[in-house]
């Protein structure tokens, strides 16, 4: 149905980058919203990370959305911080971190 983890993880740091994917069948029922916010409390709470970020191409509306339902905040635009099929592409960066979810 899909799948959801973590790279470019800084273990010392305590930070780590999410990435999703869902079959085209399975969009767009909150799927991959939830299966972030599972692994984001996870790692925040559990393994005491400190900063989790997540990156969207502008023009993906879906994981955009995505990111918001989790929970992270937009941050900001990584100008031409991307590479899809098309070639390179701007990033919405969006983040969660420890403090979030303490309610501060």
């Amino acid at each position: 149905m899909g799948t959801v983890g973590l790279k470019k993880t800084d273990w010392r740091g305590r930070t780590s980058e999410v990435g999703y994917w869902v079959s085209p069948w399975a969009r767009g029922h909150g799927i991959a919203a939830e299966a972030t916010r599972a692994l984001a409390h996870w790692a925040l709470t559990d393994h005491r990370f400190e900063r989790l970020e997540l990156r969207a191409a502008t023009a993906n509306t879906a994981s955009r959305k995505t990111a918001l339902a989790a929970g992270f905040r937009h941050e900001g635009i990584l100008r031409n911080a991307g590479f899809v099929h098309d070639g390179r592409v701007d990033l919405v960066l969006f983040s969660l971190v420890a403090d979030d979810l303490r309610g501060s």
